[in-house]
């Protein structure tokens, strides 16, 4: 089978007004294929929970509280659950995930792409799996960035502002969240996302693990140092 190529050329012009993007991708080489497939999905995922950051937002949650819950809740995007979610979060704009996502030409097929290969893909590099060529990451790659886009462009409209981009440039601005606002309830979930051991507990059980030879990191302990030392010459 003969490879096919594709361009994106609408790219570099797009990126330079996404900060919230070109923020997540860096400066990452694109000749170092393999890392740069990797920080584009990064962003593409990044940016679709963005997305709830907003829906979030809009239904008056604080810019803290919704930041809090997407960071200690792992929301995998899906055809079902994620498309579920956006429904309800963004039932004010009385905008649905269909109605969103048939209002830009092909994102659709996009979005379909995205979940059953370019996620794929990317699950079976991530966890090795499967190793893939270089064309394969190169058009996973294409698949992120022209989902990007479409998803930018479709929900303009919907929140008045480029999700890509700065969210204080919004027209309307977000609204002010209220305090205490239960999250879980507004988002239709029983139970938050499961989030890793504390990293102090699994240090302290790595050191009964007679494989592993414990090192302080004496990089830290010098800052700790550094701190008390300047503590004590503003208590003086």
């Amino acid at each position: 089978m003969t490879n096919v190529s594709f361009t994106l050329p609408s790219w570099n012009e797009w990126l330079k007004g996404s900060s919230f993007v070109s923020a997540k991708i860096g400066d990452a080489d694109e000749g170092n294929i393999r890392d740069y497939f990797s920080r584009v999905h990064a962003a593409t995922e990044a940016l679709l929970r963005q997305i709830l950051f907003v829906g979030f937002r809009l239904n008056r949650v604080t810019y803290a509280d919704a930041n809090n819950w997407l960071y200690h809740n792992d929301i995998t995007p899906d055809r079902q659950k994620y498309s579920a979610l956006i429904n309800i979060l963004f039932k004010g704009q009385q905008k649905s995930w269909d109605e969103i996502i048939q209002s830009q030409q092909d994102l659709g097929e996009l979005w379909s792409l995205w979940i059953d290969y370019a996620k794929v893909i990317r699950n079976h590099v991530l966890h090795g799996i499967r190793s893939h060529d270089d064309h394969a990451l190169q058009t996973v790659t294409l698949i992120n960035k022209a989902l990007m886009m479409s998803l930018d462009k479709a929900f303009l409209p919907v929140v008045g502002g480029h999700i890509s981009g700065a969210l204080t440039a919004f027209n309307p601005r977000l609204p002010r969240g209220t305090k205490g606002l239960d999250i879980a309830k507004l988002a239709g979930l029983k139970k938050p996302g499961k989030r890793p051991t504390p990293a102090k507990d699994v240090l302290q059980r790595m050191k009964a693990i007679r494989l592993f030879t414990a090192v302080e990191d004496l990089s830290l302990q010098r800052g700790e140092n550094d701190e008390h030392v300047k503590g004590g010459g503003a208590d003086d």
